[in-house]
Formats: C-alpha cells, structure tokens, sequence
C-alpha cells in the first residue's frame, strides 16, 4: 500500500513539474505532455521501488522490536535485541531491559 501511494505521489509530481516547466518556456503542448508522461511513468517506477523498500524496513524494525519486547515479558534473553553475550569466566553484566533477576549478583 505504501509503495503504490508513493509511486502515484513521485509520478504525479513528476508529471506537474514537467508541464509546469513546459509552459513557462513555451514548448509546444506534443513535446510537453510527452515529457510529462515519460516523467510520469519513470518516477511512479522509482517511487514503487523506493516505497517497496521503505515497507521492508518498517516492518523489520517492527518485527525486531516485537521480539525485543515479547522476548523480555517471557524472560527469553536470546530474543533481546542487543543482549549482550558474557564470556565464560566473566560476571555477566545485567541488562537495562532486565527486571528483577538482573539485580541478584
């Protein structure tokens, strides 16, 4: 949904931006409606593809921070995001997400 509405906003703008040009230096009304359309076309393309990977993105930063809090409401560290690993013979250090368990040394 994104991606369409970001394509449908790069090309539309694209479009007015071309034609908007294309009056004020006087081109012809053939040479300017068929550089708007292929501006048009090209950033409704760019914008599905800059929309597409814009979603991908929030949706694995959501993805991250559901893990990251189910993680700590079910006591799994493995899921914490940014847990840190505490090497064999050192004291592990707790965590800022951690409750009460973390303060027991």
């Amino acid at each position: 949904m994104v991606a369409r509405y970001t394509g449908a906003c790069l090309g539309l703008l694209a479009f007015a931006v071309v034609i908007v040009s294309g009056a004020v230096v006087h081109n012809s009304p053939m040479v300017t409606l068929s550089r708007a359309l292929w501006a048009m076309v090209l950033f409704c393309i760019l914008g599905l593809v800059l929309g597409t990977a814009a979603q991908a993105v929030v949706k694995e930063h959501l993805r991250r921070r559901e893990e990251a809090v189910l993680g700590s409401l079910t006591g799994d560290k493995s899921s914490v995001a940014g847990a840190e690993q505490s090497q064999p013979g050192e004291p592990a250090e707790p965590s800022p997400t951690a409750g009460a368990e973390g303060l027991e040394a």
